[in-house]
């Protein structure tokens, strides 16, 4: 099982990601003239070209990487997806009012 497979799908999904969070932070700015979005989608972009160009020659999948490809993608869109709750502050104001 090589890993570069992966983190080469991984790191396009996140790049994906990224580039799909422009439309709101596009929306968001001509609103209220923000630009965190913005800066979400940068880190993001950032962080998965690094991954993708050392992983960029890996061709084939196992069965296990699929696998491991699928559950990663989760975690990462997740991970990724969460960015902008976390440094809006709508996490902290959501878990003091569970507690």
């Amino acid at each position: 099982m090589s890993l570069r497979p992966t983190f080469r799908l991984l790191s396009i999904l996140i790049a994906v990601l990224s580039v799909f969070l422009l439309i709101p932070a596009t929306l968001e700015y001509y609103d209220s003239s923000n630009l965190y979005l913005f800066q979400i989608s940068a880190i993001s972009i950032f962080c998965a070209l690094p991954v993708w160009y050392l992983s960029r020659k890996a061709k084939s999948f196992s069965n296990k990487d699929v696998f491991l490809v699928i559950v990663l993608c989760w975690i990462s869109a997740a991970i990724f997806g969460s960015i902008p709750f976390y440094l809006s502050g709508c996490f902290w104001r959501i878990f003091k009012c569970i507690i």
